[in-house]
């Protein structure tokens, strides 16, 4: 795995990635007879064509771990790291009133520097759609999805069975330790200005490396947010999402033949 987590190469260029193949494939150069070789980036489920570009420059013989964590969780995780980031004035339910409106207003670009579908709240917690993107472009023994919510408890199974998925050895003790944690700004401002574009970034961009850059951008968004614990989010609206969620929720229970119920609703 590379060390700059998230490079979302095959998500659109808005989504914030590298958009140069050659830059890309250079983040694997020196891996040398690893057994496994890949990289993580959310914006790829949410994608359409992702898929088909992956196939495109890496063959057809790629191996796809998707992970889902409860719905109505991710919505309220995504909207969270959005206020986080600095580019999220709106209350939860008040960004779920305006999310359809402001994915028209600004559809295939950004909104304050952040692209339009970091916005899509409910939109990216709906799983059947995406998980169909893959089933369409890759034989079902190559996509390979887990529960969040059933991966870090004791003993870590899941980190295991991902092992086996992946032929490689199951020996390794992964590292439990939270790299990114919730909290709050200290200075929206200074977010604001990591985030967005800005004629001085633009002087300096083209002689700073890109996985240096991201490095400096993370290192000074950790420096800039406090440890903070979330709102919790209300029951009135947990159950309205839930309602929304249920068709997709049952649909995916059929494609993994498991009750989901337990674990989320």
């Amino acid at each position: 795995m590379p060390d700059w987590k998230e490079p979302s190469f095959f998500a659109p260029p808005e989504a914030g990635g590298l958009v140069s193949e050659s830059e890309y494939l250079s983040l694997f150069a020196n891996t040398g007879n690893k057994t496994a070789i890949g990289e993580a980036s959310v914006a790829y489920l949410y994608t359409p064509e992702a898929p088909k570009k992956m196939v495109d420059l890496l063959g057809p013989d790629l191996k796809i771990i998707i992970l889902l964590r409860n719905p109505v969780d991710m919505a309220y995780s995504l909207w969270g790291h959005q206020c986080q980031e600095g580019v999220e004035d709106l209350s939860f339910e008040d960004a779920l009133n305006e999310e359809q409106a402001r994915l028209q207003k600004h559809a295939g670009s950004k909104l304050r520097d952040s692209w339009i579908y970091n916005y899509a709240y409910t939109d990216r917690a709906r799983y059947k759609k995406q998980i169909e993107y893959y089933d369409a472009v890759f034989p079902a023994h190559q996509i390979h999805i887990q529960i969040f919510e059933e991966y870090f408890i004791e003993s870590m199974p899941l980190f295991k069975d991902t092992c086996d998925f992946l032929g490689i050895e199951q020996t390794f003790t992964p590292d439990e330790k939270i790299y990114n944690p919730g909290g709050k700004l200290r200075f929206t401002g200074i977010q604001r200005f990591l985030n967005e574009s800005s004629p001085l970034k633009s002087v300096i961009k083209p002689l700073i490396p890109e996985d240096f850059r991201a490095g400096i951008k993370n290192s000074l968004t950790a420096l800039n947010k406090k440890p903070a614990a979330r709102t919790p989010l209300s029951q009135e609206t947990r159950e309205m999402l839930e309602k929304q969620f249920d068709a997709d929720v049952r649909w995916l229970e059929k494609r993994l033949d498991r009750d989901l119920k337990t674990i989320w609703f």
